[in-house]
């Protein structure tokens, strides 16, 4: 299936829209509260496209989730791809997923890449570290896996942000394996947060915790698809669809979410409620009876502040 990338002449952002009926957006304006966007259709020839980044040159790359790594120049998708981007397990809702430049991009052309990495019956959420150049990417190297592996091609998530401090937050899903979510010892349903060679911060709220992986940032979440900071304040936003959860963050440490909602089968729910330096258990929604309730029984926690 084709889609149009839908490019926001008043902001640098972007939408995903399916071409089905080919509807017209070239000249449409869309109002928010606070301003006015003009909405151009720049392309109706991708296939899956997940993520974007601008060069500084005007240059457009994006992600296609089979695998490719396209570029929008002068508002034209050139026909070629990006050589040297890694091997992905392309399945169900795996991947080649996110693209995002170093802060320092200009002078050290780095950048990011998520996807699911691995095979059919072993593949994980995978963030690679690459150099940009003309001819493809350079020194392609694997600087996080969300551990373990698991089979199956559901929840991978995966954005990735990184801070005004140039730390990188990745969010990571539970691979529709519910329980991962709340496990500490697991990388997914996480958002982790890693220095921009991958490498664990101290101040991370689970350095030192017994059972607990250094990596983990927050936890709770099903399959982050979204994430985004307020470079203002700082604050951190990770939406879920059926819910609008917010998680905050301050100086790098993290606050609390609100309504984070885990769906079990699709028949119950578990939502989840935390609060500033205050442990709140569960608030049950579901029948006891139900085998996955009975069984996962989640007992989510704030990560600790300090």
């Amino acid at each position: 299936m084709k889609y149009s990338i839908l490019f926001f002449s008043a902001l640098v952002a972007f939408s995903v829209s399916c071409t089905k009926g080919k509807p017209e957006f070239n000249g449409a304006e869309v109002t928010s509260q606070k301003l006015k966007f003009g909405i151009d259709t720049i392309s109706r020839d991708f296939i899956n496209p997940w993520g974007i980044a601008f060069l500084p040159d005007g240059r457009i790359l994006v992600t296609e989730r089979q695998g490719a790594i396209r570029i929008v120049q002068d508002g034209k998708l050139l026909a070629d791809s990006v050589e040297g981007v890694p091997a992905v397990f392309a399945e169900g809702q795996g991947g080649l997923l996110d693209i995002c430049l170093h802060p320092d991009f200009a002078r050290n052309q780095t950048l990011y890449l998520s996807y699911s990495g691995g095979r059919g019956d072993e593949a994980c959420t995978t963030v690679a570290r690459a150099e940009w150049s003309e001819t493809g990417l350079r020194n392609v190297a694997v600087i996080f896996e969300a551990l373990p592996r698991t089979g199956g091609g559901l929840h991978f998530g995966s954005r990735i942000v990184l801070d005004r401090a140039g730390l990188m937050y990745v969010t990571c899903g539970e691979r529709y394996q519910m329980r991962r979510a709340q496990d500490l010892g697991d990388l997914g349903g996480k958002v982790v947060r890693l220095k921009d060679d991958g490498s664990v911060p101290p101040d991370n709220p689970f350095v030192g915790k017994q059972g607990a992986r250094p990596e983990i940032f927050t936890w709770g979440h099903r399959n982050p698809y979204s994430l985004n900071i307020d470079r203002v304040t700082g604050q951190f936003f990770e939406p879920r669809a059926q819910v609008g959860a917010r998680l905050r963050g301050v100086l790098g440490q993290p606050l609390f979410f609100n309504q984070i909602e885990h769906r079990f089968g699709g028949r119950c729910r578990n939502r989840i409620r935390l609060a500033l330096k205050r442990q709140v258990g569960c608030r049950r929604q579901c029948s006891s009876a139900h085998a996955d309730c009975r069984s996962a029984r989640p007992t989510p926690r704030v990560a600790p502040t300090s």
